[in-house]
């Protein structure tokens, strides 16, 4: 997914400031100075966090935050306010007195992004309300790895938060003087090129880099691998491999030992110490981040890698377009006027675009959630229209659903699949038509407070829609949920969120997308082999997986024949090895430990 002030060019400008030192000794053998790992983090904030006040001043209402004052205003029902940093708050009160909203923290430094989540303020004695502002951290890692290879320097650049250097695919690295040239090819395509250039400050030993549209400039030092913030996936010398009990916590779990399920622990434990502990060879080394396993309803495995941990929110990407898919449902079940066969243009009061080109009429709610409205919207293809990139290209300028809806047909509704962010997006926008509130809204009041959600993101683009084709950020207890959710047939924790009849049609497969795969409604299929659920009885090898996919590695699965829920999220964005983790990971690991005993023949479907 791209994201606003995404580099159209992600060429690298060092900037190495240098001063001279009266001592300064002769220049030592090239590359002598440069070898070395070197590390950069910065911090942007949040500036503003921490206890909100609502206080009732001669005016009405003030907020009180961080040093930061604003007026409440009142228009209609909703209540705003928006501080001198660009923060912002929107909210009503509810029929206990709680002023409930949603908090829009401003622009990231990093990527751009507006960030909304949900917050309620208790009501004070005093007339006002008071709250925990909880904002997403803005920040960025960088690891510049440079190594002598005897005459020549070999470089590898690392980032964790967008993976910046699997785009620059860095090489090899000169240094001539105090001048540095870092080498490779763009995406590993064309010619090898110079990236990044720069001044190697050698008396301060400091690499000051500016990286254009991604926070300026940044200090980098040489460091320890060993200690370098989230290089590693664990501190060296942690083998063999010891699993640590998930925690108890108030968010609907129930944990269970590791060594007391009926897992086959050693299958994962080859899984954790041979593709996840090793040292990162280079920028394309697969980099899981969170692993999680749920067998029987309870949580057994939840183990986090390179400096994330479970209070810690991740980038979903692209599989949180299946959320979209259950909202809809919900919403669809909760009275408003919303069904699978729905026609999405009288939703939007765009008859004007129908009368130009009827085919418009028959598209539904259905085509926007299998993504085969038969509009001119392909990621895959960037001379599309509805491509991805040209909305958060030209995110300033435009409205996203009208954007989408004014794409020209380039075939009947039903008759062409394409992947299509646009499509999951404004099936969205027609939810919240239908709904007549907003997704954050209607996401935190029929998903995330009955699945008992910790903190979350919502990314919302100038447009002020929450965007829906993916991107939200989730702690990896809760995104584990939405698989969970899925091998329950619709219950979490005891309590019906969804129907099962619901359940069946969303994963159920509709059309064949990306090189035949299976795909329902914005949820994956896949069949995998499974030899232990042979038996006279059903005959079975096979069992049905339904799964959240999205760029980097981000995986939320069920498989409901092995009452199984399993989470993988890691950070190689826009790097096919992240296709790993459901091709080989999975099968080769994660379905060998789970036990032939276990297997469910009445799976969904």
């Amino acid at each position: 997914m791209k994201m606003i002030h995404f580099l159209s060019s992600i060429t690298l400008v060092f900037i190495l400031t240098l001063s001279v030192s009266a001592m300064c000794s002769a220049a030592p053998p090239a590359g002598a100075d440069l070898a070395g790992f070197w590390e950069a983090r910065r911090f942007f904030g949040p500036e503003v966090e921490g206890r909100l006040d609502i206080l009732p001043d001669t005016a009405g209402w003030r907020a009180e935050i961080s040093g930061q004052r604003a007026t409440l205003v009142k228009t209609g029902e909703t209540y705003r306010f928006v501080l001198p940093t660009g923060d912002r708050f929107a909210g009503a009160v509810t029929e206990d007195g709680v002023l409930a909203g949603h908090w829009y923290q401003r622009p990231s430094a990093f990527d751009g992004n507006i960030f909304a989540a949900p917050l309620r303020l208790e009501p004070t004695p005093t007339g006002g309300w008071r709250g925990q502002v909880d904002p997403l951290r803005d920040e960025a890692r960088f690891f510049l790895e440079i190594r002598s290879t005897g005459e020549a320097l070999s470089a590898e650049w690392f980032n964790p938060e967008r993976n910046l250097g699997v785009f620059a695919d860095l090489s090899r690295a000169t240094l001539e003087e105090d001048v540095v040239k870092l080498y490779g090819r763009f995406r590993g395509r064309g010619e090898e090129q110079v990236q990044a250039t720069g001044v190697l400050h050698r008396d301060r030993d400091v690499l000051t880099i500016f990286v254009g549209n991604r926070g300026g400039s940044y200090d980098f030092r040489r460091a320890s691998v060993a200690e370098a913030d989230g290089f590693l996936a664990r501190p060296e010398g942690d083998s063999p491999f010891r699993f640590t009990p998930p925690a108890e916590l108030e968010d609907g779990w129930t944990a269970a030992a590791p060594d007391e399920a009926e897992l086959d622990l050693d299958s994962l434990r080859q899984l954790i110490e041979t593709e996840i502990l090793p040292r990162p060879a280079d920028t394309h080394s697969l980099s899981i981040r969170a692993l999680l396993v749920a067998h029987r309803g309870k949580l057994i495995v939840e183990e986090y890698f390179h400096g994330h941990h479970r209070q810690a929110t991740h980038d979903s990407r692209s599989a949180s377009k299946s959320v979209t898919a259950l909202l809809a449902a919900v919403v669809s079940e909760s009275g408003a006027p919303l069904s699978w066969t729905t026609p999405v243009f009288p939703l939007f009061a765009r008859d004007d675009l129908v009368a130009q080109d009827p085919r418009k009429a028959d598209i539904t709610f259905e085509h926007l959630l299998t993504m085969s409205s038969g509009l001119d919207c392909d990621d895959d293809n960037p001379d599309s229209r509805g491509n991805e990139d040209v909305l958060w290209d030209n995110a300033e300028s435009l409205d996203f659903y009208t954007h989408a809806l004014e794409l020209p047909v380039v075939g009947p509704a039903g008759s062409i699949t394409a992947y299509c962010s646009a499509s999951s997006n404004l099936a969205g926008g027609a939810i919240a038509q239908a709904a007549g509130d907003s997704i954050e809204n209607l996401t935190e009041r029929l998903l995330t407070v009955p699945m008992q959600f910790g903190s979350y993101y919502l990314i919302v683009p100038p447009d002020g829609h929450a965007y829906m084709g993916g991107g939200s950020r989730w702690r990896s207890r809760d995104f584990l949920k939405f698989s969970q959710l899925i091998v329950d047939r619709g219950v979490w924790n005891g309590q019906r969120i969804v129907s099962e009849e619901s359940i069946e049609r969303l994963v159920t497969p509709h059309v064949s997308m990306r090189g035949g795969r299976q795909y329902g409604y914005l949820w994956w299929v896949e069949d995998y082999s499974y030899p232990q659920s042979r038996n006279p009885q059903n005959g079975q090898s096979t069992v049905r997986a339904y799964y959240m996919a999205g760029n980097g590695g981000q995986i939320s699965m069920a498989i409901p024949e092995l009452d199984l829920a399993v989470v993988f999220q890691a950070s190689n964005y826009s790097d096919p090895v992240s296709r790993r983790i459901t091709e080989e990971i999975i099968p080769r690991y994660v379905l060998p430990a789970v036990p032939a005993g276990s297997v469910r023949p009445e799976g969904i479907s």
